[in-house]
């Protein structure tokens, strides 16, 4: 049977992720010399959540909470 669920996660290695989010062209912390464009911060977002961990997945497992 198919789960039609999306992935608990989208994984990307850190250094393709660091180019695909756009902080290989700051100045190491992610911080421009001058200020984003709402659009510009807009991709941002989701990009980060297109990349984060889905806790609300139920595949997801938290090792922190006990059950």
């Amino acid at each position: 049977m198919h789960c039609s669920l999306p992935q608990v996660v989208e994984f990307v290695h850190p250094a393709e992720l660091e180019k695909l989010m756009g902080l290989s062209d700051s100045d190491g912390l992610g911080v421009k010399a001058s200020p984003a464009k709402r659009t510009e911060m807009e991709e941002v977002v989701d990009k980060t959540v297109r990349y984060s961990v889905r806790t609300t997945n139920r595949q997801f497992y938290n090792q922190v909470r006990k059950k």
